[in-house]
Parts: structure tokens; sequence; C-alpha cells
């Protein structure tokens, strides 16, 4: 696989993971959720299970996403 092919099946299966109250303008009872876009990594949403890891930061439009093992 290319690091392009990677980087997509990375992004398909984050974002396929969220719950459907993620595609809402309400935002969840719990969890996290933010109105204003991540500038940078420092500031963006981590998740993991302490052997994978994830950062989702930047445009809505134009996300980044870095995935760690």
């Amino acid at each position: 696989m290319t690091n392009t092919q990677i980087h997509t099946t990375i992004a398909f299966l984050v974002l396929s993971g969220l719950p459907s109250w993620a595609l809402a303008d309400d935002p969840p009872a719990r969890g996290a959720h933010s109105t204003t876009p991540a500038r940078g990594w420092e500031a963006g949403f981590v998740t993991g299970n302490g052997r994978l890891g994830a950062m989702l930061f930047g445009d809505p439009t134009n996300e980044t996403i870095v995935a760690n093992h």
C-alpha cells in the first residue's frame, strides 16, 4: 500500500466510526464537541487505546488525521 492509500484507509476508519450524533448540530450528552476547527495538532481531537492513536485537526473541509502505531 502507498502512503496515500494508508492515510485514506485510516481516515475512513476514523470517520466511519463516528456515532450519528457527531454529524448533528446538537452537541452530544457525553464526550467532546467543538464548534471551531483546531488550527494545530496541539488543539486537535485525540483518540487511542494505548497501542494505536490518532489526532484529528484542521479545517473541516480539509482535515488532517495523524495516526500512530
